[in-house]
């Protein structure tokens, strides 16, 4: 899982930060398609919370969808930059799917069962 979730966070500042670039340029060019690109940062952004919550086991649901949603749509842009960051959400997905467990198991239960099987 520690994998995934360092995915999801390089992976969402890597898109942050090249957004703040796009943002920089059609500022330069006065261009209306300023707001495109915040909103690309904001969703760099939110991937980057997604991964800290994905390491802490929170969020599954969430990550799943949005992982799965980001990497179609990278795929589909046919950019080496896009097939590569779609290839990396795949693993991602994959991933989250795999280790589902990580995102059942909570403390309390351990001890429950701890409790339960010294009587």
């Amino acid at each position: 899982m520690e994998l995934a979730a360092a995915i999801l966070i390089v992976n969402g500042a890597l898109s942050a930060l090249t957004s703040l670039e796009v943002v920089g340029r059609l500022a330069d060019q006065g261009t209306a398609s300023a707001p495109i690109a915040l909103l690309s940062f904001a969703i760099g952004i939110g991937s980057v919370v997604l991964g800290i919550l994905v390491r802490y086991g929170a969020a599954w649901l969430v990550a799943v969808n949005v992982v799965a949603v980001a990497g179609f749509l990278e795929i589909s842009s046919w950019t080496a930059l896009g097939l590569l960051f779609g290839i990396l959400d795949v693993v991602v997905l994959l991933a989250l799917f795999r280790e589902r467990p990580w995102f059942t198991w909570s403390p309390e239960a351990r001890s429950e069962r701890e409790d339960g099987g010294e009587d």
